[in-house]
C-alpha cells in the first residue's frame, strides 16, 4: 500500500506482473526466501508473505531483501539451504555461492553473495547438512562445504576423490544419522543399493 509500480514494485523476478516458476524456496531468520532464475530475494522480516517495501523512500533492515547472481555468465539458482549464518545457494552454472550479511545479520543493507567453489552438481539433488558442513552432489561425486570459520583457499572440496566411480549417476532418498557422522543415499536406478 506504500508507493506505486514504480516505487515499490516488489522483487524483481515479478516485476511488471512477471510470472516465473519458483526454483527454490526456504525459512531462514524469520524471511522466506525464493529463488526465481538468478535471483534470490526475501520477505520482510516476520511478515512471510509481504514482499514490498514498507517505505521506498527509506530503506530500514526489516524490509524484504533482492539480490542477484548472474554477472557474465546466467547463474540459475537450483537450492537454498539454510545454514548456521549463511543461506548456501546451488546453482545450474558449476558455481556454488553463500548468502550471508554482517555481524550474524542479513538485511538489505548487508546481504552478500559471493562465490565459493565451482563445481558441477546435480540439479535434482538437494544439498544436504551433516555436523557442521554441507554436503553436495553430482554423478559419481560428493563434495563437502566447509564454513568460513575453517576457511582455507578452497572452501569446498570433492570427498569421494578416492573411491571414484563408486557412488550412483542419479541419488534417490537420502538420509544422515549425525551420531556416527554417517550418510546413507539410494541408488535413483536400482533401489536396492544403499551407499
Amino acid at each position: 500500500i506504500s508507493g506505486n509500480a514504480d516505487s515499490n514494485p516488489g522483487p524483481q523476478a515479478w516485476e511488471g506482473g512477471k510470472q516465473a516458476p519458483i526454483n527454490a524456496m526456504a525459512t531462514f531468520r524469520n524471511r522466506l526466501w525464493y529463488a526465481i532464475g538468478d535471483t534470490v530475494f526475501s520477505s520482510r522480516l516476520n511478515s512471510l508473505g509481504d514482499f514490498f517495501l514498507e517505505d521506498p523512500a527509506l530503506l530500514v533492515d526489516t524490509d524484504p531483501i533482492d539480490v542477484q547472481l548472474s554477472s557474465n555468465k546466467y547463474t540459475p539458482v537450483v537450492s537454498l539451504t539454510p545454514f548456521e549464518s549463511y543461506i548456501f545457494v546451488n546453482t545450474g552454472a558449476d558455481v556454488q555461492f553463500a548468502l550471508e550479511g554482517s555481524d550474524n545479520q542479513i538485511t538489505p543493507y548487508t546481504a552478500a553473495l559471493s562465490s565459493e567453489s565451482f563445481y558441477s552438481t546435480s540439479d535434482v539433488t538437494t544439498p544436504i547438512l551433516m555436523g557442521n558442513q554441507v554436503y553436495f552432489f553430482d554423478a559419481r561425486r560428493m563434495y563437502i562445504y566447509m564454513p568460513s570459520s575453517a576457511v582455507t583457499v578452497q572452501r569446498a572440496m570433492e570427498v569421494s576423490k578416492h573411491c571414484p566411480n563408486y557412488l550412483p549417476d542419479a541419488y534417490g532418498s537420502m538420509a544422515v544419522c549425525n551420531a556416527y557422522e554417517t550418510m546413507f543415499m539410494t541408488d535413483d536406478n536400482n533401489r536396492s543399493d544403499v551407499y
